[in-house]
């Protein structure tokens, strides 16, 4: 949201007076330190003059990469508690 609202010109303060939010919300939402509720996103896009599935687009795209990411981290995780309970068990 932060690269739109530059190229738009727009202030974190304009955005939060047209969604009728704090600037301090709209700076986290922008360091995605704060998520978004419906209402909320459908004014963003009102502001941007997007639809709701193109303002949340980057944030979607964002969350998905991060899901596959913390899921490989969990899969080798499982890989190496299951390499280390086999060796546990194994008296040598």
């Amino acid at each position: 949201m932060r690269e739109a609202r530059k190229r738009s010109g727009a202030t974190q303060q304009d955005i939060a007076d047209h969604v009728g939010m704090r600037q301090q919300q709209i700076a986290k939402l922008e360091a995605g330190k704060r998520g978004l509720d419906l209402d909320e996103a459908v004014a963003i896009a009102s502001f941007f003059g997007v639809t709701v599935t193109e303002a949340l687009g980057t944030t979607a795209a964002s969350a998905n990469v991060e899901l596959v990411q913390t899921r490989g981290l969990l899969s080798q995780m499982r890989q190496a508690i299951n390499a280390f309970d086999a060796t546990a068990g194994d008296p040598q």
